[in-house]
């Protein structure tokens, strides 16, 4: 049961702090393109915006699990409180390049169409964050677990 709590709670975290979606970007175009109420009330338009709205929240939803996989595998491989505030203290440091590896990090997820591939991706960055390798270390495997067909860790 906390582990339902804590995806709830990092999907609406996640979910709450995302602005500029797809569909309101479609959505805006649409307004600017169409300023006839009329036309945005046709079913093609209608249903269009509609299928834009499904495929985005299946998007963010599907986004939101491999986020979390991805921080779980992390929190459950940091050892203790004191490594954890080492971490944050590394990222505090400079945060220009704390910003910079973890939007690499976010986008390596959002590549990623199997669920298991972010747990991988947390464990080169905790060896990362442990000076085990290097941040080029850390590119190439984050690539390496995208082209990865898993069928082949598993048999």
């Amino acid at each position: 049961m906390r582990e339902y709590d804590e995806k709830d709670n990092l999907s609406n975290a996640l979910t709450e702090t995302l602005e500029g979606s797809a569909t309101d970007i479609l959505e805006n175009c649409l307004d600017t393109i169409i300023d006839d109420d009329t036309l945005k009330k046709m079913p093609l338009i209608h249903s269009a915006v509609s299928l834009c709205k499904f495929g985005n929240e299946l998007y963010k939803q599907f986004y939101i699990r491999k986020l979390y996989g991805f921080i779980k595998r992390l929190n459950d491989n940091i050892v203790d409180d004191e490594e954890r505030k080492l971490h944050i203290l590394q990222l505090k440091k400079d945060p220009k390049r704390a910003n910079e590896e973890l939007a690499y990090i976010a986008i390596a997820i959002e590549r990623y169409l199997e669920q298991d591939k972010p747990a991988y991706l947390a464990k080169c960055y905790l060896a990362y964050l442990r000076k085990k390798i290097s941040w080029n270390d850390l590119s190439m495997y984050s690539v390496l677990i995208d082209r990865l067909l898993l069928f082949d860790i598993q048999c």
